[in-house]
């Protein structure tokens, strides 16, 4: 919920609001030595979100055959590959989208902030899991995810 308000703009934590930058000079090695920073700073940040799926996914390929482990390992790799690959074959058209929408980002970074509050406040009082029973209720494709 802290978050939330935060992102809604209704607190303010300086700490919180702090941009580090890295800024490789022209030389060659120095920007070889950038892209590295650069990937071990992004495996860190996805390591809470990838770790348990991946260690759920070795577990499952290590209790079955050859060809269910070859097949999970494959799908997850093409789950964590494809948006990426997608992203940067349409960079540029999604670069000049971007532009478009950029002032409406303000406005888009509020309501995600007022989402947020109202999830930690449904977790808070228990309310959760009659929100998430009327969702699948109203959209039962829902229950076919998980």
């Amino acid at each position: 919920m802290v978050f939330g308000l935060l992102m809604t703009g209704l607190i303010h934590i300086p700490w919180l609001n702090r941009d580090l930058r890295f800024h490789p000079a022209a030389d060659p090695n120095k920007r070889i030595f950038g892209g590295y920073v650069l990937g071990v700073g992004f495996a860190l940040g996805w390591t809470p979100c990838i770790g348990p799926i991946l260690g759920s996914i070795m577990t499952l390929a290590a209790a079955g055959t050859m060809g269910n482990a070859t097949t999970l390992m494959l799908v997850y790799a093409l789950g964590l590959a494809v948006p990426f690959l997608l992203a940067s074959a349409t960079l540029d058209f999604l670069l000049v989208r971007m532009h478009r929408v950029a002032h409406m980002g303000a406005w888009v970074q509020r309501v995600a902030g007022g989402l947020l509050v109202l999830t930690g406040i449904a977790i808070a009082t228990g309310r959760m899991t009659s929100v998430s029973a009327r969702l699948i209720v109203q959209f039962p494709l829902l229950s076919k995810l998980g």
